[in-house]
């Protein structure tokens, strides 16, 4: 389903503000997470310029492939 279908079947009436705090609210987790992994788990530091660059391909990834994942 695409999400004009996914609106049309809620049952009260479709409300942005709902969609807009929690992708607010993901973004900031998954950002977080991100950031804490990164410099669990590679040479990254928060002083690591090639930390900020590599977190932007990171996303690409994750949101690529949650949303891969979300299409099956």
């Amino acid at each position: 389903m695409n999400i004009k279908q996914h609106k049309l079947k809620l049952n009260k009436k479709y409300n942005q503000a709902i969609v807009d705090k929690v992708l607010n609210s993901m973004w900031t987790k998954l950002n977080n997470e991100l950031d804490n992994v990164m410099m669990e788990e590679g040479p990254y530091s928060e002083t690591n310029n090639e930390m900020f660059d590599d977190q932007d391909c990171y996303m690409g990834i994750i949101c690529n492939t949650m949303k891969l994942q979300c299409d099956e």
